[in-house]
């Protein structure tokens, strides 16, 4: 009788052994996907992050340029105004005159 027990006993640590081979095959197994889906996240995070770092560059520099463009059409509109402009130095030193000396 005590030799029935000794090999339930033993079948019963090798059924233990089993499923902590088959639990510790598992796990590998786990941690192999969950290495493979990490690299393949950051791999499309990184190209939709590119994507939008082009993206923003592209507009930026649209963006100065209209603003370059628009600032040199202004000042060339001033200078042209300006040079358009008759100088009356007897009225401009009549008006001194009057703000500064009255």
């Amino acid at each position: 009788m005590a030799e029935r027990e000794i090999e339930t006993i033993n079948h019963l640590l090798e059924v233990e052994r089993n499923a902590q081979n088959l639990i510790k095959n598992a796990q590998v197994e786990a941690d192999k996907r969950l290495s493979v889906a990490k690299a393949e996240a950051e791999k499309k995070f990184r190209a939709a992050f590119e994507k939008s770092v082009a993206e923003q560059e592209r507009l930026f520099e649209e963006k100065t340029a209209k603003i370059s463009a628009d600032t040199e059409r202004a000042i060339s509109d001033f200078r042209s105004r300006i040079s358009q402009t008759r100088i009356e130095k007897a009225s401009f030193d009549s008006f001194l005159n009057s703000v500064l000396f009255a």
